[in-house]
């Protein structure tokens, strides 16, 4: 997508120059947030592209931020398996437990909640364009550091609400979850329901 953007990768002379750039940008938003390329002048499809690169972030027990690589493979894997009509989700001869499943649902969904309330609320106090505004906000929650120019416009609203952003992603969205509410297990078991879902 950038290899003739003249404004990135256009401007380098030589495949492997090319190459070597993409990769180095194309790892990363991972959680590194070093650039050798202007991330301003990048095409709306390599910014939506790093954007999920930005929001799944690095392997679990690491420094990285965003939801894990972990937790994005057990979500593709279970759409997979219910797709397929398994009930239980299994790979590499083994099978996942209840509790790993909803632990991935909840910090995926802790996290997409986070991004979707910080843009929002960004898109009413930053006069940006859009893309601008998401790549700024996921940028913050994968603590990733990358910005297409808008941290200098964001104000003291704007920065209040990335800072807030930052803690949630470092912290982890599952933390943030733990922490705002009682945990408590029901001794109460109720009968089973189907619900419409899709």
């Amino acid at each position: 997508m950038e290899f003739n953007n003249p404004n990135t990768l256009g401007m380098l002379e030589g495949f492997w120059s090319k190459l070597l750039a993409a990769w180095f940008q194309g790892v990363t938003p991972r959680t590194a947030g070093f650039n050798t390329l202007e991330i301003g002048a990048l095409t709306a499809g390599t910014s939506v592209l790093m954007l999920l690169l930005m929001f799944i972030g690095g392997a679990p027990n690491s420094t990285a931020s965003g939801i894990k690589i972990s937790t994005f493979f057990i979500l593709i894997t279970a759409t997979k398996s219910f797709l397929q009509g398994n009930l239980n989700v299994n790979f590499f001869g083994r099978s996942l437990s209840r509790e790993t499943l909803l632990k991935a649902l909840a910090t995926a969904t802790i996290g997409m909640a986070t991004i979707f309330v910080a843009v929002f609320m960004l898109t009413v106090f930053v006069k940006d364009d859009f893309i601008d505004i998401a790549f700024e906000v996921v940028s913050a929650f994968g603590t990733v550091g990358l910005s297409r120019g808008t941290t200098s416009e964001l104000g003291t609203a704007g920065q209040l609400i990335i800072m807030a952003v930052m803690l949630i992603g470092r912290l982890g969205p599952l933390t943030l979850g733990y922490t705002l509410t009682v945990r408590h297990k029901s001794h109460v078991k109720y009968a089973t329901t189907e619900f419409p879902v899709g």
